[in-house]
């Protein structure tokens, strides 16, 4: 019998689990899904339209394309955007700290 291959592209399960799209910003409803930074432009894609720095969306403007999060603008008022809000990020050398540190 066959083994059945996992789709390479498929996100992982904490992305989009059960099939629901990623939590929109509390304030705006707006979602960050996609972010593309290469040499030549910096990209967004937020609730589905394709941004780059200095366009607007839902009356604010893209002023920071990040590996991972778009700040958003509106007069005096900032917002960040992540892309994966429920992760978090932590140092390399406390996580090493951890697990030297777990019982064997």
């Amino acid at each position: 019998q066959a083994q059945q291959l996992r789709d390479p592209t498929r996100p992982p399960a904490f992305v989009a689990p059960s099939g629901q799209a990623a939590a929109p910003d509390g304030q705006s409803g707006l979602v960050l899904q996609t972010v593309l930074i290469s040499q030549q432009r910096r990209n967004a894609t937020i609730s589905g339209r394709l941004l780059q720095v200095g366009e607007s969306i839902g009356g604010l403007r893209v002023v920071e394309i990040r590996e991972s999060a778009v700040v958003l603008q509106n007069g005096g008022e900032r917002r960040t955007l992540e892309l994966f809000p429920a992760v978090g990020k932590r140092r390399v050398e406390e996580s090493s700290r951890e697990v030297q540190a777990r019982p064997q």
